[in-house]
């Protein structure tokens, strides 16, 4: 059986990608062009889908949800410091200060301090367009998506680069890059449903030179844990399924080499505090400024609907329900908010509450049920997502990748890692599982399942091992010397 193994699996070195390591650096003039070029590239490649926006392919966008839209607070926000306020009146808001003072006191009725339990940080999304136009009051989000977006694919590229994988980071780049869900989402939709795979990126990014073990500054590993808690516990206040990134973040350090496994405890721990500490921080600033706002609006006769202030995320619970039905109704679920609030007239709790207790009542009544469920999600995040491409301005060129060829790689490669001690590979997948976590667990129709790009993640290592191997067939590294990639039997070896 070993023997087999041997034959059917690739070598330690090839997963380790040795091949384009040593190509580069005998073609050092090349590696830095390639860095220069793919930098200046990205940024033109992307601000082409800025500047035709409204001819992106809107097939594969976000219809699970109206997302969140706090231009109208921001007004408000932006020249009284108050939030939330907006106003009920579809008249024009007048200009200054004063004068939104006047109209708060004056009109009250006209006023509402509502909002639904929702992450409010892209609140400030709005400044950059604000600055640029010089008003708050057609202020929009794709300016800061678009920056955020292109800023995320350099810093991945540069990334690569410096960890000797360049060919890996093109591929990841022209795939991401390319993401016809992605680019609607960030050039064209006026909402927040790019950010997780947006955040997942920034996550990965620093995490690329410690799994190929390239030199680093001292106390890298600190400032990777504390920036990555940071990413993440600000996430998770744009889009709810930003959260599980923590969970790639926080177990990323226990791939790190020839450190002790006390120090990647510690640098876990590190991770998870500086991402509560965040979290906890966002959260304190939104309560603190919707009790002042409160005060300010109860003061002028404003009726105040909230006895406390509003939750500052989704309502955990209220989404697994109302996803439950993406795929039958057998017990009631329904993709709709009604349906939450139906159970807490029922059970008389509150909607959390009454979720939950459904919730569990069933799946403890019928666990095969919800196991079809997960089965039938699994599918559609890997065969039923969006399309490997590459796109150019309003053009996209699908790459044929069957979504069982994407389970049956994903397979040979775990297979392979464990055989050969090798997980670098295998970890660069794992760090974009939970991209798949909000389909997965909470909801998968409407467009949900494309916030995972697992699938792009495999084809890209898929393309940068056929690369590999045109290296060594053809030894473009160093035609007078051959380049050998023996047999598993060898210990992987490390780049310096």
């Amino acid at each position: 059986m070993k023997q087999i193994f041997e034959k059917l699996l690739p070598s330690a070195l090839f997963l380790s990608l040795r091949g384009q390591k040593l190509f580069f650096e005998k073609n050092p003039k090349l590696r830095y062009f390639l860095l220069g070029a793919g930098i200046i590239g990205i940024i033109l490649w992307q601000v082409g889908f800025y500047i035709q926006h409204d001819r992106l392919d809107s097939s594969y966008r976000n219809r699970a949800s109206l997302g969140t839209n706090w231009q109208p607070h921001f007004v408000f926000f932006y020249v009284t410091g108050l939030f939330p306020v907006r106003s009920l009146s579809s008249n024009p808001l007048p200009s200054g200060k004063e004068n939104l003072l006047q109209l708060i006191h004056e009109y009250p009725q006209s006023i509402t301090a509502w909002t639904i339990p929702n992450e409010r940080l892209s609140l400030y999304f709005y400044y950059p367009s604000t600055w640029l136009r010089g008003s708050p009051y057609q202020a929009d989000l794709r300016i800061t998506n678009a920056a955020a977006f292109i800023l995320s694919l350099v810093f991945l590229y540069i990334g690569c680069w410096y960890a000797g994988l360049e060919i890996l980071g093109i591929f990841l780049v022209l795939l991401l890059g390319s993401n016809p869900y992605e680019l609607f989402e960030i050039y064209s939709n006026q909402n927040v449903f790019g950010w997780p795979i947006l955040a997942s990126l920034l996550i990965l990014t620093p995490f690329l030179p410690i799994l190929w073990a390239r030199p680093l500054p001292r106390h890298y590993g600190w400032l990777t844990a504390l920036a990555a808690g940071i990413v993440t516990g600000s996430a998770r206040h744009i889009r709810p399924e930003s959260l599980a990134m923590i969970l790639a973040a926080a177990t990323g350090f226990f791939w790190m080499v020839k450190i002790s496994w006390k120090r990647k405890i510690f640098l876990a721990f590190l991770c998870l505090f500086s991402f509560m500490l965040t979290s906890k921080g966002w959260e304190y600033h939104w309560t603190n400024l919707q009790s002042k706002t409160h005060a300010v609006l109860a003061e002028a006769g404003v009726k105040i609907s909230q006895k406390t202030p509003e939750p500052v995320y989704h309502v955990f619970w209220m989404s697994v329900l109302e996803g439950l039905g993406d795929f039958d109704t057998k017990y009631g679920y329904l993709w709709d908010d009604r349906v939450s609030y139906a159970l807490a007239q029922k059970y008389k709790l509150p909607p959390c509450e009454a979720c939950r207790k459904k919730i569990l009542s069933d799946l403890s009544k019928d666990p095969g049920w919800f196991l079809t469920i997960l089965a039938k999600r699994t599918w559609r995040i890997l065969a039923e997502n969006t399309p490997p491409r590459i796109s150019a301005g309003s053009r996209g060129w699908n790459i044929p990748l069957p979504g069982w060829l994407v389970i049956v790689f994903m397979i040979y490669l775990t297979v392979a890692s464990f055989f050969r001690r090798e997980y670098r590979l295998l970890s660069l997948v794992v760090f974009l599982l939970p991209t798949a976590a909000a389909p997965l667990l909470i909801f998968s129709d409407y467009g949900v399942s494309h916030y995972s790009v697992v699938h792009l993640g495999v084809a890209a290592i898929l393309a940068t091992l056929i690369a590999e191997e045109m290296i060594r067939i053809f030894k473009l590294n160093n035609p007078n010397q051959k380049v050998s990639f023996p047999s598993g039997s060898q210990k992987p070896l490390r780049p310096s």
